[in-house]
């Protein structure tokens, strides 16, 4: 009996993690984790790149704003073809965050 629940317990486990996106170019696979260099070697140049500044204001023991941390955010857009999805990799310090799948 208890190795029944714990089978499913492990089972359940597995089926709940979220599991990391990538991103096919032709025979290599783009993951979390990638640089901007190692991605523009598998996937070439994208298709459109955007750039946003992102402040977050920095705060002392006692509360008082000190300064502001900035940091740069690159989207770069990739699609193969009009029947194709579309992927926007989020680079946060040249290095790739996020990878969103548009499917429309």
């Amino acid at each position: 009996m208890g190795i029944r629940v714990y089978g499913l317990s492990f089972f359940v486990a597995i089926c709940l993690i979220n599991p990391a996106q990538a991103m096919r170019c032709g025979n290599d696979l783009v993951y979390e984790g990638d640089s901007k260099s190692s991605v523009k070697a598998k996937c070439g140049t994208p298709l459109d790149k955007e750039i946003h500044e992102d402040s977050t204001p920095l705060y002392n023991q006692s509360g008082y704003q000190i300064g502001v941390s900035t940091k740069t955010i690159e989207v770069w857009t990739y699609q193969k073809s009009s029947a194709d999805f579309r992927y926007e990799l989020i680079f946060n310090n040249g290095v790739v965050k996020e990878i969103k799948e548009n499917r429309s």
